[in-house]
């Protein structure tokens, strides 16, 4: 199969493309960068396209829509720009591929206490959304309006992580002060994630479906996890050895995000980043298992000897911290 994956230079879209091609795809790959970068599979067709631009008719079996911008501290209009205006135009020049899958996000859901399910996306939730969220759900509905009954699958994961990581591990990272990890104290102890090879697994099942598929997917991990455990646990895996923690108590942790969400002294906590990990946030992919056949096989225990190496492999934590954030 001859498949497209937009955002080939990211840490989801790369991923997405070694496995495909292990399992003999032909991919093009296209990135806003004039080359790939250096992770991308050499097997790769590169493309240089800028998506926030009309972009030349394409013609493939399948896409995938990996572009996206996740920034904690962009304005809504920004994030417009960046993910709905991007996904209009990738479905206009994709218009006659017969498969279109997108990576969206949880960012979608209004979380309370208990699992949410595909259905749970209410009017009066929009609101309480971030900009990033209200950005995604928006591209979501532009994209199904678009493709008008063409097959459409988009998977929603929470918070994906992995080796190849570029965005939550090197700003955990950066949290490394005189060999301790410096965490909030109210770390939440029931979060769903979802291990980058969980994903591409939902990817290789949405690529199998019949050409008038549509469909919404939650896609995570088979367990939820206590961060006030594994969090740490990534940092060490990385670092090489145990941490101490310092744990900032909650009223302190708020009034420093709440600070930094007007003087943006630091871009490793952000309102929206801190509620991501200190609120409850469960996925039902009872769906995904049901509909699709999907079954979660990694955990984040499972990841820490390949983040570990992938980390070694770029320099050490030091230079891995400072990466660029995606």
């Amino acid at each position: 199969m001859r498949v497209i994956i937009a955002g080939i230079n990211g840490f989801i879209g790369s991923s997405i493309a070694h496995c495909l091609i292990e399992n003999g795809h032909s991919i093009i790959g296209i990135g806003r960068q004039i080359k790939a970068r250096s992770f991308v599979p050499k097997k790769v067709e590169y493309q240089c396209f800028d998506l926030q631009k009309p972009l030349p008719v394409l013609e493939a079996d399948a896409v995938i829509h990996c572009v996206g911008s996740a920034d904690d501290q962009a304005s809504f209009k920004a994030l417009y720009q960046r993910n709905v205006v991007t996904t209009q135009h990738l479905a206009e020049a994709c218009s006659s591929i017969p498969k279109f899958i997108f990576i969206s996000t949880s960012s979608v859901y209004h979380f309370g206490e208990t699992k949410v399910t595909e259905k749970d996306i209410l009017e009066n939730d929009f609101k309480y959304l971030s900009p990033y969220g209200k950005s995604k759900l928006l591209a979501e509905k532009s994209l199904l309006s678009s493709r008008k009954g063409k097959s459409t699958i988009i998977l929603r994961p929470r918070i994906v992580y992995g080796k190849g990581d570029r965005l939550i591990l090197p700003r955990l990272l950066r949290l490394i002060r005189l060999n301790r990890i410096v965490i909030p104290a109210h770390l939440t102890q029931s979060i769903s994630l979802t291990h980058i090879q969980n994903l591409v697994e939902g990817v290789k099942l949405a690529l199998m479906q019949d050409p008038n598929k549509i469909g919404t997917y939650n896609i995570c991990d088979s367990e939820n996890y206590n961060l006030q455990t594994v969090l740490p646990e990534l940092v060490e895996s990385a670092y090489g050895k145990p941490l101490k923690q310092f744990k900032i108590p909650a009223s302190i942790w708020n009034f420093i995000v709440s600070l930094n969400s007007i003087l943006h002294f630091s871009k490793n906590i952000s309102v929206f980043g801190s509620k991501q990990i200190t609120s409850t946030g469960i996925l039902d992919s009872t769906h995904a298992k049901e509909d699709l056949g999907y079954v979660a096989q990694y955990t984040m225990r499972d990841s820490y000897p390949s983040i570990s190496e992938w980390v070694k492999s770029n320099g050490g934590w030091k230079k891995y911290r400072d990466f660029p954030i995606e």
